[in-house]
């Protein structure tokens, strides 16, 4: 992972899941999340930590307003003490991109050279780190093609792209390619047609069973069995991405100071773009304007610039009735060392601030909505709450904090009516994950308008009752508060964390839950018995809560 942002010590919350802590509190690169331990001493007595300043790292743009200069980023590393300087460049190129032959290497007002040995060079290591300097006249970034739409994919033959589900939209795409270019070549165009990362593509041609290596990429798609009209499976692979990601990032050296237009004509020349003025340059979340002086951008070293293309398009909406009061019960019997529990639970929620549909279709809006492919999730969220802040302030502020889901539009046309649920919903997407906030529409395969859906789901707070009985006997009671989108392991978590924190006095060992869940009528007052719908990992209690149906 790159140091490219200041450090920050972080600790989760009492029932905040791993994915909600690592996306509030930890730096995010599209769904790879970074964190960083820091050691109090060596593996071994043969082994030597290196503290490492990097100033370049800082950046005024974006400051507070203090005087004061930014505090240098402090990276630690571990090597041998027999090891060279040259072998600590080596490590920091491997963590930041940065070329070893522009590593400068001080200690105090001493160069170190490549020659000298940690042993030497950290000698007196304690009267401060060792500093990082890079040989360049600016800033010396690392340019990486994000999203869609930077290549028109040409050549004489067709192939079908079948997309993982990551990919919004639709999944079967046509894209044209010329059988004589290389492997590595047909990942670009692929990214073009589906945004998905070339680091993080394996590709499999499912006729012939054939699934393609790294080691293919220089081979013509010719020799690797590719045929006009042929199929061509794409999966993404996360953990590739994070691994491989860096090797098609491109080093860009760009000036500190100046109009920002210079720093696009470069970009696109980089790019192999022969116009600039459909690119957007971002870094992180923080987009850089054509028209910017560079000055004040958070341009430093070893910092990726990302970089889309953008344009208009008009998207459909529609929004999930969340209407009505419903009461349900929940059942949930744990396992654990202990002898067995058994939880019930009843859920109230109030009226939705939505305009109330109970029992109807999704409300659509009017007009589709204008957005940018380069718009992340929130902002197309923002965009939406705007347009309905005059005609329907009541459904704007019940969109505030909900959850995105992206479909097929031709999928959602043939079965918008049927969509009455959250776990209505859930089985026409397949799936129960919403886009993330921070994702970009052009990074999610949203290109065309006329082929990709919206439905929002507004958050709807429910106040839960919890009955905990050990042997059938009702020993504990509590309340949670919690979103109607929440899962049954979110309930199962948070009902555990809250028993540690408020134990049972005769019972301070209930820990490690395997929870099974059911779904009871809220006149329920017979013994708990398990539902058919116990193991549903889709959300099936939040249904339950929106619709007061039972299955």
């Amino acid at each position: 992972c790159r140091p490219s942002c200041p450090q920050v010590e972080v600790l989760p919350v009492q029932g905040q899941g791993l994915a909600a802590f690592l996306e509030r509190s930890c730096r995010e690169d599209n769904g790879i999340f970074q964190l960083r331990a820091v050691f109090d001493r060596p593996c071994s007595g043969d082994f030597v930590h290196v503290p490492i300043a990097f100033p370049g790292f800082t950046s005024s743009g974006g400051s507070s307003g203090s005087a004061d200069p930014p505090a240098a980023l402090v990276e630690q590393f571990e090597l041998e003490l027999t090891a060279t300087v040259a072998k600590l460049k080596r490590l920091i190129q491997e963590r930041t991109q940065l070329p070893t032959d522009r590593c400068i290497l001080l200690h105090g007002q001493r160069r170190l050279h490549d020659q000298v040995s940690m042993q030497r060079a950290t000698a007196s290591i304690g009267t401060g780190p060792l500093v990082f300097h890079l040989a360049t006249g600016g800033a010396y970034v690392l340019l990486r093609r994000e999203g869609q739409g930077h290549r028109e994919p040409f050549g004489p033959s067709s192939l079908t792209l079948l997309l993982p589900r990551c990919v919004q939209g639709a999944r079967v795409r046509p894209m044209k390619f010329d059988p004589r270019r290389s492997l590595a070549d047909l990942l670009w165009s692929i990214q073009a047609v589906s945004g998905l990362p070339p680091a993080g593509m394996r590709l499999t041609l499912p006729a012939i069973e054939r699934r393609f290596l790294a080691s293919d990429g220089t081979e013509s798609l010719e020799s690797l069995g590719f045929w006009d009209g042929c199929a061509l499976e794409v999966e993404h692979d996360i953990i590739q991405e994070t691994h491989h990601g860096d090797a098609f990032d491109m080093p860009l050296e760009v000036s500190a100071a100046g109009n920002a237009s210079s720093l696009y004509q470069n970009a696109a020349k980089k790019l192999g773009l022969a116009d600039a003025s459909s690119l957007s340059l971002f870094v992180g979340k923080t987009i850089i304007s054509n028209n910017a002086e560079l000055s004040g951008a958070p341009l430093t070293d070893g910092t990726v610039l990302s970089a889309y293309i953008s344009w208009s398009l008009q998207l459909s909406i529609s929004v999930l009735p969340t209407g009505g009061t419903s009461q349900v019960a929940l059942a949930a019997g744990f396992s654990a060392a202990a002898p067995s529990l058994a939880t019930s639970a009843s859920a109230s929620s109030s009226a939705s601030p939505s305009g109330g549909m109970p029992g109807s279709g999704p409300d659509p809006l009017s007009q589709p909505l204008a957005v940018l492919s380069s718009d992340t999730i929130a902002e197309v969220r923002e965009r939406c709450i705007g347009a309905l802040a005059a005609s329907r302030p009541d459904l704007a502020v019940a969109l505030r904090g909900s959850k995105v889901f992206a479909t097929g539009l031709s999928a959602w046309t043939e079965h918008a009516s049927e969509c009455k649920s959250l776990a209505a919903l859930a089985r026409l997407l397949g799936h129960f994950a919403p886009c993330r906030d921070g994702a970009r529409l052009s990074r999610l395969g949203v290109a065309d308008g006329a082929a990709t859906h919206l439905v929002f789901v507004p958050e709807q707070p429910l106040l839960v009752e919890i009955e905990v009985r050990i042997g059938g006997e009702t020993r504990v009671d509590r309340r949670l508060r919690v979103p109607s989108t929440s899962r049954l392991m979110d309930m199962s978590r948070m009902l555990e964390q809250d028993l540690q924190a408020q134990p049972k006095a005769d019972r301070p060992d209930i820990v490690n839950f395997d929870c099974q869940w059911s779904l009871l009528r809220a006149d329920a007052s017979s013994a708990l018995a398990p539902a058919a719908a116990a193991a549903d990992c889709c959300g099936s209690s939040a249904a339950g809560c929106s619709t007061s149906t039972v299955g």
